[in-house]
Parts: structure tokens; sequence; C-alpha cells
């Protein structure tokens, strides 16, 4: 693993070169970092309930050359350590833009963010007995770490003084790391690597409009899968296995959103409220499988107390539904004679048709910022996920090993710690 300064180094270069004295540039150094104990229970599938320590930094150099350039390269790294759920995280963004025109600016972003997951326990990697039965333990993996790389460009125009329009484009490769148990030719439907291609394209309008500063956005664009197989409307079959019918194509999908969001002051600018909801669509482009619509909306609140102490509130809810073609209980299905899906479990007002999955999150944190740059805070998030997806995983290898997996949730993650700024 790497991190720490060196990283930063090749891009500081650049800055240097970029910026000649004769533009009367300024240079800032900002630094900022967390540090803080945490405690999760229940953390989504990996079912565990585990603390441990976190300890984040984050470095940016800064270069402003009045109406001319600007350009800011971050460097952060954070690692939580103690706990069931390890992960180290170095990361690194350069941006750079200039203005074109009195109201046009434009902009291109380079980015890398490296993750290391290592030992996480896997739950599609049941510790199986003599007889081949699980045990209910399971093995830990690796295969949750990644190594992400972006490039976007970005325009931003000034329509006039209070509406601005924004448009961006960009493209991002993710890299998984592997298990060293997954096999591309024999089982490539377990443990597939999280690899993916995204294109996407986002337009959004800014305004401020009797107190209110609002935002309305679009998105829209392509992703592919390079080792995730495509799947079969309504059964999920990928024909992956040697020896049966040709395998499907990659899994390959377009999505789109449109979201917006208003925020405003109100107290004798004391209390900030924040309004949002957002509106999400993905299609599978083999035959509808992993196409859904998911429909979300969030409220929060940030409250400057006395002496220097701040509230902050955040509620969100989520509704996710799959098409008709998504999923097709088999007639028959049994446990001891698997074949196909089970049925749908339509408890919790969710239909027994289609699969839907509801999340509901809310979060609270106090903070109090003491003499210089220490902020001393404790926060709070519980999540609740429900489904009506069977409790069981198909297909986990060897096949015979069918594994009881609840995919709903109940997440509470407690964080207590002390915030700097250099």
């Amino acid at each position: 693993m790497g991190g720490g300064v060196w990283p930063m180094i090749p891009w500081l270069s650049a800055l240097i070169l970029l910026a000649p004295p004769d533009l009367k540039c300024q240079w800032a150094f900002p630094i900022d970092g967390t540090f803080a104990g945490a405690y999760r229970t229940d953390a989504s599938l990996a079912r565990v309930d585990t603390g441990g320590a976190e300890l984040g930094a984050r470095a940016r150099v800064e270069v402003r050359c009045p109406r001319r350039f600007d350009a800011r390269l971050t460097a952060h790294t954070e690692s939580r350590a103690g706990s069931r759920l390890d992960q180290t995280r170095v990361a690194a963004d350069l941006a750079l833009g200039g203005r074109v025109a009195r109201r046009l600016r434009l902009g291109v972003t380079l980015g890398l963010d490296r993750v290391w997951r290592d030992r996480w326990p896997d739950p599609y990697q049941p510790v199986l007995d003599a007889a081949g039965r699980a045990t209910g333990a399971v093995a830990t993996t690796d295969r949750r770490g990644l190594l992400d790389a972006d490039v976007s460009l970005r325009l931003d125009a000034w329509v006039r003084k209070r509406l601005s329009v924004h448009a961006e484009v960009g493209w991002e490769r993710r890299v998984g790391d592997r298990d060293a148990d997954y096999d591309a030719l024999l089982r490539p439907d377990h443990l597939v690597p999280s690899d993916r291609d995204t294109v996407a394209a986002r337009l959004a309008v800014r305004g401020r409009r009797r107190g209110w500063a609002w935002r309305a956005e679009g998105a829209g664009g392509w992703r592919r899968a390079p080792f995730q197989l495509a799947r079969d409307a309504g059964t999920g079959a990928t024909h992956g296995a040697l020896g049966g019918a040709a395998p499907n194509p990659l899994y390959e999908a377009a999505w789109g959103s449109v979201a917006a969001s208003g925020s405003r002051w109100f107290g004798a600018a004391r209390t900030r409220v924040t309004l949002a909801g957002e509106l999400d669509a993905n299609v599978d482009l083999f035959e509808g499988y992993d196409t859904w619509m998911e429909l979300g909306a969030r409220v929060s609140t940030r409250t400057r107390l006395p002496k220097r102490v701040v509230l902050e509130a955040a509620a969100r809810v989520a509704w996710r539904s799959w098409t008709e073609d998504g999923y097709a209980a088999a007639a028959g299905w049994t446990p001891e004679a698997p074949a196909g899906h089970p049925p749908l479990d339509g408890d919790a007002g969710l239909s027994d048709a289609v699969r839907q999955r509801v999340e509901a999150s809310f979060s609270l944190e106090l903070s109090r910022r003491l003499v210089g740059a220490l902020t001393p805070f404790v926060a709070a998030r519980l999540t609740v996920v429900e489904t009506n997806f069977p409790d069981y995983v198909p297909g986990v290898f060897p096949s015979t090993a069918q594994i009881a997996l609840d995919f709903d949730a109940l997440e509470l993650i407690v964080v207590g710690g002390l915030r700097f700024a250099l």
C-alpha cells in the first residue's frame, strides 16, 4: 500500500509549471482531518457488530490567478482499524480551470481513488461442514477493495447575477480486487469482480430567489461490467457454466436521474433547512432483469446553538421497484428442489409480483468548535432496509450449498471524535 504525501509530488510539480510567477498567483495549503472511534452493528450484508478507530486527513494545494487560472490539488487519506471492516483509502484529484469569457469558465478534473478492504466477512462464501452443509460461519475476502480513475470536463456559465448553468461530461474506470477463488471460466457467476466502465453527462441549474438557494439537475449515461454476465428476464440465469447453453453477453445498462433541492436559513440565520427529491432509473440493455426505478426524498437541518454548538439532523427515504421482467418465481419451488426462484415475500406492504426495496435512514450530529480549529463531535445514524427478496442465496458455489441470507437490515453507526483544521 502507498499513502502519505508521496503521491502528491508529481502533481505539485505540474502545478508549479502551470502557474508561472508573472500571473501573480495566490497559493493556499489548507489541511483538515478527523480522529474518531466508531461502533457499527449489523453492517449491511456483512452482518457483524464491530468497533474501531477511524483516522482521516485531507490536504489541498490551491493556486488562484485572478481572472486567468486556478488549480486545486487535493490528497485525501483515511483509515479504519481495529474492526472487522477495516479499510484504508488514498485518493487524489487535480482540478484545473479558467475563465474564457466574463461569464464562462471551463475546467478539467482528473482523479484517482484506491481503497483496500482486506479480510471482510463475505456472505457469499459460507464455511461448509464435512457433509457440505452451511455452518453459519463465512470466509473472508479482499474483493471489496477497488481502484477508481476518472476524468471529467466541466463548463460553468453565469446567465445573470443569481442564476448559473453547469454542464459536465466524464468517464470513470473501476478495477476491483480479485478474490483468490474467482474463476472466470469454471465459475463466472461466483465472486465476480466489481470492475465497471461508466460514461456520464450532467446538466445543472442553480439560482437564488426569495431567500432560497435552489438547484435542479439531470444526468444520464451508460455503464458496462467487463466480468459480470447479463441475466435472463424472469429467471436470472446467465448460462455461464461450461457444458450448457452459450453464456449471455456482458452486463450493460443505461441510467438517468433528475433531482431538485432547495435550502434556506430561518430564525435570524440560525437554522438552515434543506429539502431534496430525486428520481433515478436503470435500464438493463439485455432483457430487463435489472431494470428499476427509484424515488427518494431527503430533509436536513443545521442549527447554530449558543456557545458555538451546532446540531445537524437528516432523514431520507427511498423506494425502488424493478420491472415485471425482473423476477419470476418457479412453480412448485421447495428448499429440497431449489430450481429457479422461490416466491417473493410481500410483507410490510411490498409487492408479491416484482422486487421492491425500501430504505429509511435518520442521522444526528452534535459538535462544538473550541478555541482554534478543534471541533469535538458525536454522531449517530440509523438505517432500516425492508425488501421482499427471498431470504436465500442462489448459486453459491458449490450449487448444492444454498444458504440463508436476509436482505433486510437494521444498521446503527455511532461515531465520536475530534476534527481539526490547519
